[in-house]
């Protein structure tokens, strides 16, 4: 009987420690509920420290950066007028070359020597048979004044009544035969004189195509591509080396078709960058007329002064910065504008609190951004550190002074 009361007795303490325990872990947490709470609003009620910017006009500008090349305004894929062997290439890449001057390679010409030295006796023979003709005429019309004076003669006897009829008849018709062979050898020296032109002729195009057998450089400039090697079969119009003049380059690049019409030619600005190095601003002097179907491009072409290409060589990798139109807005440092919601903000200070003004924000650039709306002007000032913990009516307190 004893040993239950104990064990009851115990049941009973132990249920008493645990519900008191239970009371002060209650009691701790509700006090510590409360030092939160205004752990919190004493913060709340904290100054944020921030800095100020000042609004400013700035000039924004609609750009578009392209990657664009250097190339050579004058080039030439140079190939063979006549189809064959490659006998000789007389120049490699890097060599000057001059307009109609340097011989850059030959193909063969064995087969048009032949034909330049037939076309070539071709003319001796002509001419040799045109100067028999000459000769011919010339007797021939000796004869004829003989005759022609024997038929006066004639006449005059027959007058006379020295010599008879027939004999007069007889001086007549010579006289008539050798009138008819003198123009018919001047009708035979004409055919042998139009034989000889004909000759020339040919003479002339034998030697057009011997000589087409070597090409001149067209151009003058370097040589920067060769494509075929002597003893290769290359046909007429195939290239064989490619010829760039340096001294007059252009910068070329591509933009979307959609933006082709705000290149205007000789007012569109470019800037031009190398590396890293400005070259200088210049307009556009070319948009191609056509866009290239693969990628909707169209090509922009800026002509390069002397000044610029004369360290260049033709393919150099250049930064090309199109300036399509320049506008001078009010501008607040980017960091000062905030989106919350479906509203753009920035902060002023006023009276050591935060007040929010809305904006209309436009282009962003350089770090600043297009402000409009009620409330912005010169004079403006805006919070650019501390603003995105500050809500309208916050105490705050300004640190570091403020930029211009």
């Amino acid at each position: 009987m004893m040993r239950r009361f104990m064990s009851w007795m115990g049941r009973g303490l132990l249920a008493l420690a645990l519900f008191g325990g239970a009371a002060l872990l209650i009691a701790l947490s509700l006090r510590g509920g409360d030092a939160e709470k205004e752990a919190v609003q004493t913060t709340a009620a904290a100054p944020v420290p921030v800095r100020i910017a000042g609004v400013a006009r700035r000039t924004f500008e609609e750009r578009l950066m392209v990657q664009g090349t250097s190339r050579a305004k004058n080039q030439a894929m140079v190939g063979p007028t006549l189809s064959g062997k490659l006998t000789a290439l007389y120049v490699r890449e890097g060599d000057t070359v001059e307009a109609g001057k340097t011989l850059l390679f030959e193909v063969e010409s064995e087969t048009l020597q032949r034909a330049l030295e037939i076309a070539q006796k071709d003319l001796a023979v002509a001419l040799n048979a045109l100067e028999e003709r000459k000769m011919k005429r010339e007797q021939t019309r000796v004869d004829f004044e003989k005759a022609s004076v024997d038929l006066a003669r004639f006449e005059r006897l027959y007058e006379d009544g020295v010599v008879p009829l027939d004999t007069l008849e007889l001086q007549q018709s010579r006289y008539r035969q050798l009138q008819a062979v003198v123009k018919l050898m001047d009708a035979e020296v004409a055919l042998g004189e139009n034989q000889v032109e004909q000759a020339r002729a040919a003479l002339r195009i034998a030697e057009k195509n011997f000589n087409d057998t070597k090409t001149y450089a067209p151009i003058s400039g370097r040589v920067t591509l060769k494509l075929h090697e002597p003893g290769e079969i290359v046909g007429g119009g195939n290239p064989i080396v490619r010829i760039e003049d340096p001294s007059q380059q252009e910068a070329v690049g591509s933009i979307p078709e959609s933006r082709a019409a705000q290149a205007v030619p000789g007012q569109t600005e470019v800037r031009l960058r190398r590396g890293g190095q400005d070259l200088g601003t210049f307009p556009v002097s070319r948009v191609t007329p056509s866009v290239m179907p693969a990628l909707r491009t169209v090509e922009v072409r800026v002509d390069l002064p002397a000044a610029v290409t004369e360290a260049m060589l033709p393919g150099a990798p250049l930064d090309m910065e199109l300036v399509f139109s320049r506008r001078e807005s009010l501008a607040a440092p980017a960091v000062a504008v905030l989106r919350r919601a479906d509203r753009a903000l920035v902060f002023t200070v006023a009276d050591g609190k935060a007040r929010e003004v809305a904006v209309t924000p436009g282009m962003e650039q350089d770090g600043w951004v297009e402000v409009s709306g009620e409330g912005i002007g010169d004079s403006l000032q805006v919070v650019v550190e501390g603003q995105n913990f500050l809500e309208d009516g916050r105490p705050v307190s300004l640190s570091g002074g403020s930029e211009s």
